[in-house]
């Protein structure tokens, strides 16, 4: 009997370890993408930035796995002569001064709050969860069946005064296009 509980153990874990494997990939991919983002994504010129051009800044609010992954980048080359700086901030402290802001979790309300903070500060919202594209943000990433998808508000990006690189906009589902 002891037998069957190891050989199913070990049938269980070889079954599991790919799917623990595919999430943690997706994550590692969403947060390159995320870093990657000034690579294609043009900001108002007279929007504040904290270090005078020489950080890319990115906030995380809330409890993200994604946090982790990005604290990785913390203080790499951003390309462009300026550095990375990531950093995590509560929900009643948000600075307008982020070039990106990751807004955890999937409750509305609070996401409404902490974009309505932001708004005309030339942020580049993002939210991850596959049910909250065109809740507020300029943009939605998650995972989807190990597969990044993207989403990108077109009337947010536009109200934000962002510039989003055609080769950009060709990886994601563009919402909100007609406003």
């Amino acid at each position: 009997m002891s037998f069957v509980r190891v050989a199913m153990s070990v049938l269980l874990l070889v079954f599991l370890l790919p799917l623990a494997s595919s999430a943690e990939d997706a994550v590692g991919n969403m947060a390159s993408m995320i870093t990657k983002l000034g690579d294609f994504i043009e900001w108002p010129a007279d929007r504040s930035s904290e270090g005078n051009g020489s950080l890319f800044v990115i906030s995380v609010v809330g409890d993200s796995p994604l946090y982790a992954k990005l604290k990785e980048f913390n203080k790499k080359d951003a390309g462009g002569g300026a550095t990375y700086k990531i950093r995590k901030v509560p929900p009643d402290m948000i600075p307008s001064n982020s070039h990106v802001l990751l807004i955890s979790g999937d409750d509305e309300a609070a996401l409404t709050e902490v974009v309505k903070q932001v708004k005309g500060t030339g942020t580049v919202t993002i939210t991850s969860g596959s049910a909250l594209g065109g809740k507020g943000a300029v943009l939605n990433i998650y995972d989807n069946a190990s597969k990044v998808q993207v989403e990108i508000d077109a009337k947010v990006a536009k109200a934000e005064k962002l510039q989003i690189k055609p080769s950009f906009l060709k990886l994601a589902k563009i919402i909100n296009a007609d406003g």
